[in-house]
């Protein structure tokens, strides 16, 4: 080959691996979920998942949104809109997804389509007890929610009253809330001599007039729906303080820094949220300010001869202040365990993983790896009530029982006590099971992919370990397997589930779409179709 041909070869080779790539484009649509209107004025921001560069723009007057000069990559979408909730999922060509593929150069995505749910509002007005409007309160608002078998609180949002004492929170999932005006103790001035006020005054109240989470008035909110006239009259009362000393339940030594909390619970006991007090603590003393005369959960926390040591301890507070309170932190207890098959088989596979779930929201899970030979060992703490769950191990298998000598650790749980000595929890698995499969489909008979279907044993206390969750294929097909007999209900949704599903006391507009489900020995239970209204 001619030296100067070979060369502009090379020259042109060269510059063509030199040349950028061509970049991107993606095209889509936002609606309002509920009526199906395109929705202007929508934010919607395209991020890399390797956080390495994020595009933003807004939908015009038809919902439309586009981004141009696009790098190839992995991206999430996220759709926003005053008065609506954020939305993380989106259809690409009739699919559910949580991410876009940009694989090649110069690719072009059309026809994205982003549905966003209205959220819900509440509001109200907030007086003192001689009706004059309350200026400048702040209003909190916890939603209730249940994690398998544990109720908890999260915080929804906040608001302070206006000139005329009205207050108004948006931005509300559906669900059951609890909505409060907190008053707070005044930190101290220095150079002023705070005393104590000759009569009650104003103190936190939960609507509509309690001074304490167990005696609120729940509020429902509907999909979108406004809550109006959830109105407080302050309640008025006297308030207290608590001083102690925090020690170590092993060396009897006092705490260097404690970490102090009061919370009131619900009338449940397992779920909590703070009280709105002022806590001082150093070297071992505490002193809690603030507090309304009832029954707290007061949790100390802190690290002796480098071990983590807790406590809880209910306090019941009422005409007077509590001093000289001791309370004394402990270590978790390391219990162990093995899991076996009821009837062993040689290809039989144990779960890898033991998690021990809390019936209440005041400790965190724990899990354990489970050893070739089935044993495992865990540190669960004391004045806690456990639910068992098993990872891994055989698809079709499932969890048959949990025993600690005779006690039935499914049925009731497994109660921790200080007292209690360690010994071995057994885990029985068995492969008896069956297996339940259909389609999800929409009101014209279409197959939905990308769907999250779940199946929810009834009832639902003592057969938390039965509880399901899997999507749709791109046929709109489900499958499970490892079901134990029972009776089930049957769910499926697109964006996010209809209802609390782990509440007690389903409501009905929850259990509109799903599919009662009978499963008497092993076996296939099959053809079980779930059609969404939408």
């Amino acid at each position: 080959m001619n030296v100067r041909v070979l060369f502009a070869f090379l020259v042109t080779a060269s510059g063509a691996m030199a040349a950028p790539p061509e970049p991107c484009a993606v095209e889509g649509t936002a609606f309002h979920d509920l009526n199906g209107q395109p929705l202007p004025r929508t934010r919607v921001l395209l991020e890399r998942m390797d956080s390495k560069g994020a595009a933003a723009t807004t939908t015009d007057d038809g919902g439309r949104f586009r981004f141009d000069g696009i790098k190839p990559g992995f991206y999430s979408l996220t759709a926003s809109r005053d008065g609506f909730l954020r939305t993380s999922l989106f259809l690409e060509n009739g699919f559910v997804r949580q991410s876009l593929m940009l694989w090649r150069n110069g690719q072009r995505i059309t026809g994205i389509v982003a549905r966003l749910r209205p959220a819900g509002v509440v509001a109200g007005r907030v007086r003192y007890r001689d009706g004059e409007s309350a200026l400048g309160v702040a209003v909190q608002i916890w939603r209730q929610y249940h994690v398998r078998g544990r109720r908890a609180y999260a915080n929804a949002g906040s608001a302070v009253t206006n000139d005329l004492g009205e207050y108004r929170v948006h931005s509300l999932l559906p669900g059951t809330y609890f909505v409060a005006v907190i008053r707070r103790p005044s930190e101290p001035v220095p150079g002023v001599a705070e005393q104590e006020a000759p009569a009650p005054r104003p103190v936190t109240t939960f609507y509509t007039a309690a001074t304490r989470l167990g005696e609120g008035t729940p509020v429902r909110v509907g999909l979108g729906e406004e809550v109006k006239g959830i109105d407080i009259y302050l309640a008025e009362s006297r308030v207290r303080a608590i001083r102690g000393r925090a020690l170590s339940a092993v060396s009897g030594r006092a705490l260097s820094a404690p970490t102090i909390a009061l919370r009131w619970l619900d009338p449940t006991g397992a779920g909590a949220v703070p009280a709105p007090v002022r806590i001082r603590a150093a070297e071992g003393a505490f002193q809690i300010d603030g507090i309304t005369p009832g029954t707290y959960l007061l949790t100390v926390g802190g690290v002796d001869d480098k071990r983590a040591v807790a406590a809880r301890q209910l306090v019941t507070v009422a005409d007077a202040d509590i001093d000289n309170l001791e309370i004394g932190a402990g270590p978790s207890r390391l219990w162990s365990g093995a899991v076996r098959f009821g009837k062993p088989r040689a290809d039989d596979q144990l779960p890898n993983r033991v998690t021990f779930e809390p019936r209440s929201d005041l400790v965190a899970s724990v899990s354990a790896e489970v050893k070739k030979d089935g044993t495992f060992e865990i540190a669960l703490m004391p004045e806690e009530t456990y639910d068992v769950f098993v990872e891994g191990g055989a698809p079709d298998a499932y969890l048959q029982a949990a025993l600690l000598h005779t006690s039935d650790l499914l049925r009731d749980g497994f109660t921790v006590s200080r007292a209690d000595k360690p010994e071995t929890i057994e885990l029985v698995m068995t492969r008896e099971a069956a297996q339940v499969s259909g389609t999800v489909s929409d009101a014209t008979a279409n197959r939905i992919a990308g769907a999250s279907v779940v199946l929810l044993p009834q009832p639902l206390a003592s057969r938390l370990q039965a509880v399901m969750a899997s999507s749709t294929d791109e046929y709109g097909g489900y499958r499970f397997r490892g079901v134990p007999p029972g009776r089930y209900l049957l769910f499926a949704w697109v964006a996010e589930a209809p209802c609390d599903l782990f509440d007690p006391a389903l409501p009905a507009e929850c259990t509109r779409n799903a599919r009662t489900v009978e499963v008497v020995n092993a076996g296939d239970v099959g053809g079980v179709t779930l059609r969404l209204d939408r």
